[in-house]
């Protein structure tokens, strides 16, 4: 979808439009915790669900994404308020709200609604 265009620099947008996930676990904030202090990367927060994700590793992925196919290998979530941060074993682990991220908010959102 073009946004606009300023003399000959054309700005797209190119959402994603489906995402693929291979393992989806629900989990408590505790253990997400934890495995985000190990590996020291942040939580992730939309509409009362704190989670992560774990993308595959491959530069071919990189071409579906821009073709609008995310692929996930892991999506781990808890239901939570939002939060700043995390505290397991002494290691603080961040909260960045991703509200307002249209990818993140539609997985979200299907997440929700097929929980129920």
């Amino acid at each position: 979808m073009l946004l606009g265009e300023l003399g000959r620099l054309k700005v797209i947008l190119n959402p994603i439009t489906i995402i693929k996930i291979t393992d989806l676990v629900h989990s408590t904030v505790e253990k997400i915790t934890r495995t985000r202090a190990i590996d020291s990367m942040p939580l992730l927060w939309v509409d009362g669900i704190l989670f992560y994700t774990i993308d595959y590793d491959h530069k071919d992925l990189v071409l579906e994404a821009i073709k609008g196919t995310y692929y996930l290998d892991t999506v781990c979530y808890a239901e939570s308020p939002l939060i700043e941060s995390s505290k397991f074993n002494g290691w603080n682990v961040d909260v960045i709200d991703v509200t307002g991220f249209t990818t993140f908010e539609g997985l979200i959102q299907i997440i929700k609604r097929e929980k129920q």
